[in-house]
């Protein structure tokens, strides 16, 4: 169900507030809510590919939660108004944090700032004990921090209100993906372990913990030491699966409203599954509601650039074969990638499994290591085929965009010899990797250049 005029879409924005004020078009995912607060779990990370709703869940979250401010009209005409879990609107001290801003040089006082801004009400509060007004105090001016910015809000709030609070941060390790192959990951890693192991471990003030994340790979050093918290991921995930992205059935809809095909709709955006739930991708879908069209609008991300900097040769030509219409490939792949293995360099299942993690690959039939990945519509065929091509050939520059459309017959020859030209010699024997025969000589993967080869053809529209 959605709520909302179809004609007043905002693609950048994540406020859950303004979207129902404005009678913004919102694709109803209130009983997220419900699954959360039912949830037995107090500390819980939810994983997902970017533009899949997270952060609008999570301002909704607050909004439901909160008792700095009534935001119960909001959720009038929403699922969560008939759920039992209604009472509890309105009820409790919750802070929201964005980690997913996060700079490297200003990181500390960022969430310290955060914390202030919230610290701020309960001071003025008559009822706040002169101790915590104090540590207020400490924390205020200008460039004064303490990983323990976020445990003293809550002391502070139950001081005041006498309840538990909820803690929810956005994107905690979106600045970690970004820095992780400089000289600041690992200060910045032990600076946010201190921050979250402070406000979720143990904390007798803290209600309910919720952490988003991008990608499973820093859990394993910085969060083992939080009671080991139950992490949702697009592996296993039997309680927020449809929390995140668009059901079928939500795509369906919005096709029918807007007039568009929902058999375009299924060939364009959908295909990545969270257990048995399929999922279309939120950002593309309602794209494509707004401008009426089909095309790829979720494009390229700094993980397939992190990607494309990390995988070897050999990887991109195993990847490059998933561009044949209806392959599938059986890999291994690890649920969890540490920063210390993506430090080191990419082994295959860290591939496959940062892949699926972020969206760029569905994944079927998963079994302890191993699964089965392929790329699952025509959106994501357009990524990989732009990320494979440029990958190959970066100094290939306009050259590229034109051998790579389709072609007339006439022209093909007249466009393949200077690009022709220029590919042999960014594949010299020298540049492209080896092998060790058993008489003891080294000698080139032919696979290398029969995939040129396919993804000349198949970028030009050519048909054997």
């Amino acid at each position: 169900m959605f709520v909302g005029d179809l004609k007043r879409i905002e693609l950048t924005s994540s406020n859950f507030s303004k979207t129902i004020q404005d009678r913004r078009l919102f694709v109803d995912k209130s009983l997220f809510i419900e699954h959360f607060l039912n949830n037995v779990q107090d500390v819980q990370i939810i994983a997902r590919p970017r533009r899949l709703g997270k952060s609008i869940n999570l301002m909704m979250l607050y909004c439901f939660l909160t008792d700095s401010e009534d935001y119960r009209p909001l959720f009038e005409n929403l699922a969560v108004r008939h759920s039992p879990v209604w009472e509890k609107a309105y009820g409790s001290p919750a802070f929201l944090f964005d980690f997913k801003g996060l700079n490297v040089d200003l990181y500390k006082r960022q969430i310290q700032l955060m914390a202030n801004r919230y610290s701020s009400i309960y001071a003025l509060d008559p009822n706040c004990p002169q101790y915590y007004l104090d540590l207020y105090n400490e924390y205020r001016p200008e460039g004064k921090s303490t990983p323990d910015a976020i445990k003293n809000l809550t002391e502070m709030a139950r001081a005041v209100t006498g309840k538990r609070s909820y803690v929810l941060i956005d994107e905690y390790d979106k600045l970690l993906i970004d820095i992780i192959n400089t000289k600041e990951y690992t200060d910045v890693r032990d600076y946010l372990t201190q921050v979250l192991s402070a406000a979720m471990k143990g904390n007798d003030y803290l209600e309910k913990g919720l952490l988003t994340d991008v990608m499973r790979v820093s859990h394993e050093g910085m969060l083992s030491g939080l009671n080991n918290p139950q992490t949702y991921d697009v592996f296993e995930d039997s309680v927020y699966a449809s929390d995140y992205g668009l059901t079928r059935v939500e795509a369906d809809e919005l096709c029918e409203a807007s007039g568009l095909s929902a058999d375009g709709m299924r060939s364009w955006y959908n295909g990545i599954k969270i257990g048995d739930c399929e999922i279309y991708n939120t950002f593309s879908v309602v794209s494509a509601v707004l401008k009426k069209d089909f095309k790829g609008f979720w494009g390229r991300s700094g993980t397939m650039d992190l990607i494309s900097l990390l995988s070897t040769p050999l990887q991109k030509n195993a990847l490059m074969g998933l561009l044949v219409p209806g392959s599938k490939s059986r890999v291994r792949i690890e649920d969890r990638v540490s920063p210390a293995a993506l430090q080191a360099g990419l082994s295959d299942d860290a591939l496959y499994s940062l892949l699926v993690q972020s969206g760029y690959l569905a994944l079927e039939d998963w079994e302890g290591k191993y699964g089965t990945v392929r790329i699952p519509n025509k959106e994501l065929d357009d990524v990989w085929s732009n990320f494979i091509y440029t990958s190959y050939f970066p100094n290939a520059g306009p050259i590229l965009q034109s051998i790579f459309n389709p072609l007339e017959p006439s022209r093909i020859a007249q466009e393949l010899e200077p690009y022709l030209l220029t590919t042999l010699d960014e594949l010299s024997f020298h540049n492209v990797p080896t092998h060790m025969c058993k008489d003891g000589r080294r000698r080139t993967h032919e696979i290398l250049y029969h995939n040129v080869v396919f993804g000349l053809l198949r970028g030009g529209g050519a048909t054997s």
